[in-house]
């Protein structure tokens, strides 16, 4: 056997990047990876003869896991070349749509803006026909600004809904829906990222906003006020069963991972890295899951609750939370006036609620 020889770092992080940092035969996110010589040469650097495997299918593909079957040099070779073809797939796709996005933003920074402008992002007119049902309010195809304002006002009148996202789980009322106004990052999922899980969705999008600063500077130093919401806003509509609520350690940035994943809505993942296993940013922890970050800007949205736990961990400042997050189905997701009037003085608006601090840093 040959001596082991360092692998160059250009050719390490080319071989991590093609993969996604992603084991290339079981594809599961957030595990730590290593890198296999095929032919069981270290000495061996050549590309084709490197995978990037998982700490579990390295020991398979090693031979060190003692009983059971081992995975081939032949095999590891053609889960190479499926997964990297897939992620080149992955990758060129999100180049496409940043393009799109990208070339949409500069068109609209140069066009004359009017009050049309301030249409809906995203509606969805099912699930807002269903809810004007109950109220009275006869929603149609088109769930524009006018709807909106009438659905609003009966949503008022029935006591059904909140100006602000609950910032801790006695708060939560799964019955009440919620019209805000918050500065949200638009993440999205594009198709060849779904398509062995969620092979009917074209795209998933999901809003990520962050929680009230003024709400975090709040609260005691008891070690269980987790006063504090992450918002997820998800689209499409997805109509998962079971309870509201839950103390499990899934937490709702986990379920936007299962769905991504085609698992169960409410799987845990051992060592809860999507929630108090990370003080990642929750933006950052959808990235690692193959999300692209497109957009920020301050949105006005009215959304029904979904799932909310005190599962979620973050830095905001040199301090460590673990605070609440919120997965919320969206009726209309709009341009707040606030970011009109930005647009219309191509000036940067103030921002309701500041951006959470993004340094990782490990739980002890």
């Amino acid at each position: 056997m040959s001596n082991r020889r360092k692998i160059p770092s250009d050719l390490e992080a080319k071989l991590l990047t093609d993969n996604l940092h992603t084991c290339c035969i079981c594809h599961e996110n957030n595990l730590h990876v290593q890198i296999h010589h095929i032919d069981g040469n270290p000495a061996n650097n050549l590309p084709g003869n490197l995978a990037v495997l998982c700490l579990n299918c390295h020991s398979r593909a090693s031979g060190d896991e003692g009983l059971g079957k081992s995975y081939s040099a032949r095999e590891v070779i053609e889960y190479k070349k499926r997964w990297e073809l897939r992620c080149a797939e992955t990758t060129k796709s999100r180049a496409v749509t940043i393009h799109q996005e990208t070339s949409l933003a500069s068109h609209n920074a140069t066009r004359t803006l009017t009050r049309d402008d301030l249409g809906s992002l995203y509606a969805n007119p099912d699930l807002a026909r269903n809810v004007g049902s109950t109220v009275g309010v006869e929603v149609k195809d088109h769930f524009g600004p006018h709807l909106l304002e009438q659905l609003v006002e009966a949503l008022d009148r029935s006591g059904r809904i909140r100006r602000s996202r609950p910032n801790t789980l006695e708060e939560y009322d799964p019955r009440q829906l919620i019209y805000e106004s918050a500065e949200a990052t638009k993440v999205i999922f594009p198709h060849t990222v779904l398509t062995a899980t969620v092979p009917a969705v074209e795209e998933l999008a999901v809003w990520v906003a962050d929680p009230d600063v003024k709400v975090l500077e709040a609260r005691s130093d008891d070690r269980y006020d987790f006063a504090g919401t992450f918002l997820y806003l998800i689209t499409p509509l997805y109509t998962h069963k079971g309870a509201p609520s839950f103390y499990t350690g899934c937490s709702a940035l986990q379920t936007i991972s299962n769905i991504i994943a085609g698992k169960d809505f409410i799987e845990r993942a051992r060592g809860e890295p999507l929630g108090r296993g990370s003080y990642l940013h929750p933006t950052d922890k959808l990235k690692s899951l193959g999300g692209i970050v497109i957009d920020r800007r301050p949105i006005q949205a009215l959304y029904m609750c979904r799932y909310m736990t005190d599962e979620q961990c973050f830095i905001e400042g040199k301090r460590t939370y673990r605070g609440h997050d919120l997965l919320a189905y969206p009726l209309i997701i709009s341009n707040s006036d606030e970011y009109f009037a930005s647009l219309a003085g191509k000036s940067r608006p103030s921002t309701p609620r500041q951006a959470v601090h993004r340094a990782p840093r490990s739980r002890s």
